[in-house]
């Protein structure tokens, strides 16, 4: 049981980490900066692009280290 726990925490922190590594490109192939909302009223279409892109990596780059954090706290309770 405790070397599944290992494993399970590893491969968790290892997406983890592929999610956060690759968030750039996983935004590229889910389209995920189109549903980004940005509130600023006055703003030109080139840098409201940009900041949904930016804001659409953050999301992924967060959501991948809350995925990162969980697989390493499992692994640092299952190798004490």
């Amino acid at each position: 049981m405790n070397l599944l726990l290992k494993i399970i925490g590893i491969v968790i922190v290892v997406i983890g980490a592929s999610v956060v590594y690759g968030a750039k490109i996983i935004m590229g192939k889910t389209n995920f900066a189109e549903k980004q909302t940005i509130k600023i009223e006055e703003i030109e279409e080139e840098k409201l692009a940009e900041l949904k892109e930016y804001k659409a990596i953050a999301t992924i780059k967060i959501y991948g280290a809350f995925v990162f954090l969980v697989g390493l706290i499992l692994t640092v309770l299952a190798f004490n």
